[in-house]
């Protein structure tokens, strides 16, 4: 999929993982309401969080996973 816009996120959130869906909840109900006043919604978009990975003994979780938020992009 190609996509114009790009939305990239920091960690999601625990109801995001229970539901299995960046910015679900309240959040989620916002970000859909702004992505329709300017008359997108998340099927024409590229959504996605920057952390990819669990940290390990304290390392950065950007410095670990950038390369696959990189490799999304592309």
């Amino acid at each position: 999929m190609e996509a114009k816009w790009v939305f990239v996120f920091d960690a999601p959130s625990a109801k995001d993982v229970s539901h299995q869906q960046l910015l679900s909840g309240r959040t989620g109900q916002l970000f859909d309401a702004i992505l329709d006043a300017i008359g997108l919604n998340r099927e024409v978009i590229y959504l996605t969080s920057v952390f990819k990975c669990p940290p390990v003994e304290n390392v950065s979780l950007t410095a670990q996973c950038g390369s696959i938020v990189h490799r999304q992009l592309q």
